[in-house]
């Protein structure tokens, strides 16, 4: 009697861990909301300040809305946080097609860092930007309510 009381006992304390498991959040849960563009960097030169003050990202589900000015752009992604640096996939539309940008994120707490390069390029290896390269670096800091 008393394997079986500790089998369930066992067994128990396994259904509790795995349900404590589902609690913790995803990145895509953590990448829910509004983002403010803090800095951009493209081919290793800093965006002018006004450019970076009319960004602004929102993330509702599996989408990306990219507001800059009167303009706003839609685009679906699909996360891999099990890669290092951890990768994200935007579907973009390029006139009647759509293509694959390729970038690498980093979360943490309420700062997003995205980094990638043109439409259907390699994905980038770093979080960094040179002359030349066709990179876009991006910090975002979440919006508060």
């Amino acid at each position: 009697m008393k394997s079986l009381a500790a089998l369930a006992l066992c067994a128990g304390l396994a259904l509790a861990a795995a349900a404590a498991d589902d609690d913790v959040p995803t990145d895509q849960d953590r990448l829910q909301g509004v983002w403010k563009l803090i800095a951009l960097e493209s081919d290793g030169k800093k965006a002018p300040d006004e450019v970076v003050k009319a960004m602004r990202l929102t993330v509702k589900g599996d989408k990306l809305y990219l507001r800059e000015e009167n303009k706003e752009e839609e685009a679906p992604f699909k996360l891999d946080p099990s890669k290092t640096p951890r990768t994200m996939d935007l579907t973009v539309r390029v006139g009647d097609k759509t293509d694959t940008v390729r970038l690498i994120y980093e979360l943490k707490g309420d700062e997003l860092k995205l980094c990638g390069g043109r439409v259907g390029k390699d994905r980038p290896s770093e979080f960094a930007t040179r002359p030349g390269s066709g990179l876009h670096l991006l910090l975002f800091r979440r919006e508060k309510d």
